[in-house]
Protein backbone atom coordinates (compact mmCIF):
# COMPACT_ATOMS: atom_id res chain seq x y z
CA UNK A 1 0.00 0.00 0.00
CA UNK A 2 2.78 2.44 0.94
CA UNK A 3 4.61 1.65 -2.33
CA UNK A 4 1.49 2.92 -4.14
CA UNK A 5 1.56 6.19 -2.17
CA UNK A 6 -1.24 5.09 0.14
CA UNK A 7 -1.79 4.40 3.79
CA UNK A 8 -3.44 1.62 5.76
CA UNK A 9 -4.91 1.62 9.26
CA UNK A 10 -6.80 -0.87 11.41
CA UNK A 11 -9.31 -0.75 14.26
CA UNK A 12 -9.99 -3.90 16.29
CA UNK A 13 -12.32 -4.93 19.07
CA UNK A 14 -11.84 -8.13 21.03
CA UNK A 15 -14.35 -10.84 20.08
CA UNK A 16 -15.92 -8.53 17.49
CA UNK A 17 -13.47 -8.19 14.64
CA UNK A 18 -11.26 -5.76 12.78
CA UNK A 19 -11.83 -2.94 10.30
CA UNK A 20 -9.07 -2.16 7.83
CA UNK A 21 -9.04 1.18 6.02
CA UNK A 22 -6.89 1.66 2.91
CA UNK A 23 -6.52 5.06 1.24
CA UNK A 24 -4.83 5.64 -2.12
CA UNK A 25 -3.97 9.12 -3.32
CA UNK A 26 -3.70 10.50 -6.86
CA UNK A 27 -5.43 7.51 -8.47
CA UNK A 28 -6.39 8.28 -12.07
CA UNK A 29 -8.42 5.59 -13.82
CA UNK A 30 -10.97 5.52 -16.65
CA UNK A 31 -10.75 9.14 -17.71
CA UNK A 32 -10.84 9.91 -21.39
CA UNK A 33 -7.56 10.87 -23.01
CA UNK A 34 -8.56 14.52 -23.31
CA UNK A 35 -9.50 14.72 -19.64
CA UNK A 36 -13.27 14.64 -20.07
CA UNK A 37 -15.07 13.28 -17.04
CA UNK A 38 -17.59 10.45 -16.86
CA UNK A 39 -20.36 13.04 -16.45
CA UNK A 40 -19.33 14.53 -19.79
CA UNK A 41 -19.54 11.10 -21.42
CA UNK A 42 -23.04 10.61 -20.05
CA UNK A 43 -24.10 14.01 -21.40
CA UNK A 44 -22.63 13.22 -24.82
CA UNK A 45 -25.77 11.51 -26.09
CA UNK A 46 -25.02 9.25 -29.09
CA UNK A 47 -28.65 9.51 -30.20
CA UNK A 48 -28.11 13.21 -30.96
CA UNK A 49 -24.94 12.75 -33.03
CA UNK A 50 -24.84 12.33 -36.83
CA UNK A 51 -21.34 11.62 -38.13
CA UNK A 52 -20.25 12.29 -41.68
CA UNK A 53 -19.35 9.20 -43.70
CA UNK A 54 -16.12 7.63 -42.47
CA UNK A 55 -14.30 4.29 -42.18
CA UNK A 56 -13.31 2.89 -38.79
CA UNK A 57 -10.82 0.05 -38.35
CA UNK A 58 -11.50 -2.06 -35.23
CA UNK A 59 -8.40 -4.05 -34.22
CA UNK A 60 -9.20 -6.58 -31.49
CA UNK A 61 -8.50 -10.31 -31.10
CA UNK A 62 -11.85 -10.90 -29.35
CA UNK A 63 -14.56 -11.54 -31.94
CA UNK A 64 -17.37 -10.43 -29.60
CA UNK A 65 -15.69 -7.02 -29.14
CA UNK A 66 -15.47 -6.54 -32.91
CA UNK A 67 -19.08 -7.65 -33.27
CA UNK A 68 -20.15 -5.08 -30.66
CA UNK A 69 -18.22 -2.33 -32.44
CA UNK A 70 -20.00 -3.08 -35.72
CA UNK A 71 -23.36 -3.26 -33.94
CA UNK A 72 -22.89 0.12 -32.24
CA UNK A 73 -22.21 1.86 -35.56
CA UNK A 74 -24.65 -0.21 -37.66
CA UNK A 75 -27.21 2.58 -38.14
CA UNK A 76 -24.67 5.38 -38.59
CA UNK A 77 -22.49 6.69 -41.42
CA UNK A 78 -19.48 4.91 -39.91
CA UNK A 79 -18.32 1.86 -41.88
CA UNK A 80 -16.45 -0.61 -39.65
CA UNK A 81 -13.77 -2.99 -40.91
CA UNK A 82 -12.16 -5.60 -38.65
CA UNK A 83 -8.67 -6.87 -37.86
CA UNK A 84 -8.07 -9.68 -35.35
CA UNK A 85 -4.43 -8.81 -34.62
CA UNK A 86 -1.90 -6.01 -34.96
CA UNK A 87 -0.32 -7.41 -38.10
CA UNK A 88 -3.62 -7.29 -39.98
CA UNK A 89 -4.32 -3.84 -38.54
CA UNK A 90 -1.11 -2.57 -40.17
CA UNK A 91 -2.03 -4.27 -43.46
CA UNK A 92 -5.63 -2.98 -43.49
CA UNK A 93 -4.52 0.53 -42.51
CA UNK A 94 -2.38 0.66 -45.64
CA UNK A 95 -4.97 -1.02 -47.87
CA UNK A 96 -8.14 0.79 -46.74
CA UNK A 97 -6.79 4.10 -45.36
CA UNK A 98 -9.44 4.27 -42.58
CA UNK A 99 -10.34 7.61 -41.05
CA UNK A 100 -9.68 6.30 -37.52
CA UNK A 101 -8.43 3.13 -35.81
CA UNK A 102 -9.54 1.71 -32.45
CA UNK A 103 -6.60 -0.46 -31.38
CA UNK A 104 -6.51 -3.12 -28.67
CA UNK A 105 -3.15 -3.40 -26.93
CA UNK A 106 -2.82 -7.07 -25.98
CA UNK A 107 -3.22 -9.08 -29.19
CA UNK A 108 -1.51 -12.16 -30.65
CA UNK A 109 0.92 -12.09 -33.62
CA UNK A 110 1.56 -8.35 -33.11
CA UNK A 111 0.44 -6.20 -30.18
CA UNK A 112 -1.10 -2.76 -30.39
CA UNK A 113 2.13 -0.95 -29.49
CA UNK A 114 4.07 -2.40 -32.43
CA UNK A 115 1.13 -2.05 -34.81
CA UNK A 116 0.77 1.63 -33.94
CA UNK A 117 4.53 2.18 -34.26
CA UNK A 118 4.44 0.76 -37.79
CA UNK A 119 1.31 2.69 -38.78
CA UNK A 120 2.78 5.97 -37.52
CA UNK A 121 6.09 5.16 -39.20
CA UNK A 122 4.51 4.77 -42.62
CA UNK A 123 4.16 7.95 -44.69
CA UNK A 124 0.89 6.69 -46.14
CA UNK A 125 -0.78 5.96 -42.80
CA UNK A 126 0.90 8.18 -40.20
CA UNK A 127 -1.92 10.74 -40.41
CA UNK A 128 -4.57 8.20 -39.28
CA UNK A 129 -5.66 8.75 -35.64
CA UNK A 130 -5.11 5.63 -33.51
CA UNK A 131 -7.09 5.34 -30.27
CA UNK A 132 -6.12 2.69 -27.73
CA UNK A 133 -9.10 0.61 -26.62
CA UNK A 134 -7.80 -1.56 -23.81
CA UNK A 135 -8.41 -3.18 -20.43
CA UNK A 136 -5.11 -1.70 -19.20
CA UNK A 137 -6.38 0.93 -16.79
CA UNK A 138 -3.58 1.91 -14.41
CA UNK A 139 -2.13 5.42 -14.57
CA UNK A 140 1.24 4.14 -15.78
CA UNK A 141 -0.47 2.10 -18.52
CA UNK A 142 -2.23 5.18 -19.86
CA UNK A 143 0.99 7.20 -19.72
CA UNK A 144 2.89 4.52 -21.64
CA UNK A 145 0.12 4.33 -24.24
CA UNK A 146 0.01 8.08 -24.80
CA UNK A 147 3.81 8.17 -25.09
CA UNK A 148 3.77 5.41 -27.73
CA UNK A 149 2.19 7.36 -30.56
CA UNK A 150 -1.50 6.84 -29.79
CA UNK A 151 -3.89 9.75 -30.33
CA UNK A 152 -6.39 8.75 -27.67
CA UNK A 153 -7.22 6.26 -24.92
CA UNK A 154 -10.40 4.44 -23.87
CA UNK A 155 -10.75 1.83 -21.13
CA UNK A 156 -12.72 -1.40 -21.55
CA UNK A 157 -15.54 -2.11 -21.05
CA UNK A 158 -16.34 0.90 -23.20
CA UNK A 159 -19.68 2.68 -23.35
CA UNK A 160 -21.34 3.86 -26.53
CA UNK A 161 -21.08 7.46 -25.32
CA UNK A 162 -17.30 6.98 -24.83
CA UNK A 163 -16.88 5.78 -28.41
CA UNK A 164 -18.97 8.59 -29.87
CA UNK A 165 -17.24 11.17 -27.70
CA UNK A 166 -13.78 10.03 -28.80
CA UNK A 167 -14.84 9.67 -32.42
CA UNK A 168 -16.17 13.25 -32.41
CA UNK A 169 -12.61 14.50 -31.84
CA UNK A 170 -11.58 13.24 -35.27
CA UNK A 171 -14.68 12.78 -37.43
CA UNK A 172 -16.94 15.73 -38.44
CA UNK A 173 -20.49 15.49 -37.14
CA UNK A 174 -23.72 17.41 -36.69
CA UNK A 175 -25.90 17.39 -33.61
CA UNK A 176 -29.64 16.90 -33.46
CA UNK A 177 -31.84 18.75 -31.02
CA UNK A 178 -31.26 17.58 -27.48
CA UNK A 179 -33.96 15.53 -25.85
CA UNK A 180 -34.71 14.55 -22.29
CA UNK A 181 -34.39 11.19 -20.66
CA UNK A 182 -37.37 9.30 -21.98
CA UNK A 183 -39.14 6.36 -20.45
CA UNK A 184 -38.58 3.04 -22.24
CA UNK A 185 -41.23 2.08 -24.73
CA UNK A 186 -44.00 0.08 -23.11
CA UNK A 187 -45.76 -1.40 -26.13
CA UNK A 188 -45.69 -5.18 -26.19
CA UNK A 189 -42.83 -6.50 -28.28
CA UNK A 190 -43.44 -8.90 -31.12
CA UNK A 191 -42.62 -12.49 -30.31
CA UNK A 192 -42.93 -13.72 -33.87
CA UNK A 193 -39.90 -15.64 -35.07
CA UNK A 194 -38.95 -15.93 -38.72
CA UNK A 195 -38.22 -19.41 -40.10
CA UNK A 196 -34.55 -18.45 -40.53
CA UNK A 197 -34.26 -17.37 -36.90
CA UNK A 198 -36.18 -20.45 -35.74
CA UNK A 199 -33.50 -22.66 -37.26
CA UNK A 200 -30.80 -20.80 -35.34
CA UNK A 201 -32.54 -20.88 -31.94
CA UNK A 202 -30.36 -23.71 -30.56
CA UNK A 203 -27.16 -21.67 -31.06
CA UNK A 204 -28.94 -18.51 -29.82
CA UNK A 205 -30.02 -20.26 -26.62
CA UNK A 206 -26.52 -21.70 -26.14
CA UNK A 207 -25.00 -18.21 -26.19
CA UNK A 208 -27.74 -16.81 -23.95
CA UNK A 209 -27.07 -19.53 -21.38
CA UNK A 210 -23.28 -19.44 -21.53
CA UNK A 211 -21.23 -16.47 -22.77
CA UNK A 212 -23.96 -13.85 -22.37
CA UNK A 213 -25.13 -15.37 -19.08
CA UNK A 214 -21.61 -14.95 -17.68
CA UNK A 215 -21.62 -11.26 -18.65
CA UNK A 216 -25.05 -10.95 -17.03
CA UNK A 217 -23.71 -12.44 -13.78
CA UNK A 218 -20.77 -10.02 -13.76
CA UNK A 219 -23.04 -7.03 -14.41
CA UNK A 220 -25.51 -8.12 -11.72
CA UNK A 221 -22.93 -8.95 -9.05
CA UNK A 222 -20.63 -5.94 -9.56
CA UNK A 223 -23.42 -3.46 -10.22
CA UNK A 224 -21.06 -1.22 -12.23
CA UNK A 225 -22.85 1.00 -14.77
CA UNK A 226 -20.13 0.36 -17.38
CA UNK A 227 -20.62 -3.41 -17.16
CA UNK A 228 -24.41 -3.13 -17.19
CA UNK A 229 -24.49 -0.81 -20.20
CA UNK A 230 -21.97 -3.03 -22.00
CA UNK A 231 -24.23 -6.03 -21.35
CA UNK A 232 -27.26 -4.10 -22.63
CA UNK A 233 -25.42 -3.13 -25.82
CA UNK A 234 -24.39 -6.74 -26.43
CA UNK A 235 -27.92 -8.07 -25.91
CA UNK A 236 -29.34 -5.40 -28.21
CA UNK A 237 -26.77 -6.18 -30.91
CA UNK A 238 -27.35 -9.91 -30.46
CA UNK A 239 -31.10 -9.41 -30.90
CA UNK A 240 -30.56 -7.30 -34.02
CA UNK A 241 -28.26 -9.92 -35.50
CA UNK A 242 -30.89 -12.66 -35.14
CA UNK A 243 -33.99 -10.43 -35.63
CA UNK A 244 -35.29 -11.15 -32.13
CA UNK A 245 -37.22 -8.03 -31.10
CA UNK A 246 -37.67 -9.34 -27.55
CA UNK A 247 -33.87 -9.14 -27.05
CA UNK A 248 -33.57 -5.77 -28.78
CA UNK A 249 -36.22 -4.32 -26.47
CA UNK A 250 -34.56 -5.82 -23.37
CA UNK A 251 -31.21 -4.32 -24.38
CA UNK A 252 -32.74 -0.92 -25.20
CA UNK A 253 -34.61 -0.82 -21.89
CA UNK A 254 -31.48 -1.68 -19.91
CA UNK A 255 -29.44 1.00 -21.72
CA UNK A 256 -32.17 3.57 -21.05
CA UNK A 257 -32.29 2.70 -17.33
CA UNK A 258 -28.51 3.16 -17.10
CA UNK A 259 -28.59 6.50 -18.92
CA UNK A 260 -31.28 7.68 -16.48
CA UNK A 261 -29.40 6.30 -13.44
CA UNK A 262 -32.58 4.40 -12.48
CA UNK A 263 -31.11 1.78 -10.14
CA UNK A 264 -34.47 0.26 -9.23
CA UNK A 265 -35.36 -0.35 -12.89
CA UNK A 266 -31.83 -1.62 -13.63
CA UNK A 267 -32.13 -4.24 -10.89
CA UNK A 268 -35.61 -5.23 -12.07
CA UNK A 269 -34.44 -5.59 -15.67
CA UNK A 270 -31.39 -7.67 -14.74
CA UNK A 271 -33.58 -9.95 -12.63
CA UNK A 272 -35.69 -10.63 -15.73
CA UNK A 273 -32.83 -12.07 -17.78
CA UNK A 274 -33.28 -15.75 -16.71
CA UNK A 275 -37.02 -15.49 -17.48
CA UNK A 276 -36.19 -13.94 -20.83
CA UNK A 277 -33.97 -16.90 -21.68
CA UNK A 278 -36.71 -19.32 -20.62
CA UNK A 279 -39.24 -17.47 -22.78
CA UNK A 280 -37.01 -17.83 -25.84
CA UNK A 281 -36.55 -21.53 -25.07
CA UNK A 282 -40.34 -21.84 -24.96
CA UNK A 283 -40.64 -20.03 -28.30
CA UNK A 284 -38.23 -22.56 -29.78
CA UNK A 285 -40.71 -25.29 -28.88
CA UNK A 286 -43.90 -23.64 -30.08
CA UNK A 287 -42.43 -21.70 -33.06
CA UNK A 288 -44.78 -18.97 -34.23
Amino acid sequence: VEMMNGKISVRSELNKGSCFEIIFYDVSVAQAADGKSESYDKLFDPENIVFEEATLLSADDIAMNRFLMKAIFRDTNIHVIEAENGEKAVLFAEQHKPDIIFMDIQMPVMDGYEATRQIKGNEETKHIPVVALTALAMKEDKEKIMQSGFDGYLKKPVQKSDLFGELSRFIPYSQKGKGGCEEPKTEEESEKISPGTLEKLPEIIEQLENELAELWRIAREKGAFDDIEHFGELIKAFGQKYSLEILVKFGNDLITHVSCFDIEQIDAALDLYPKLTEKIKLLSKIGN
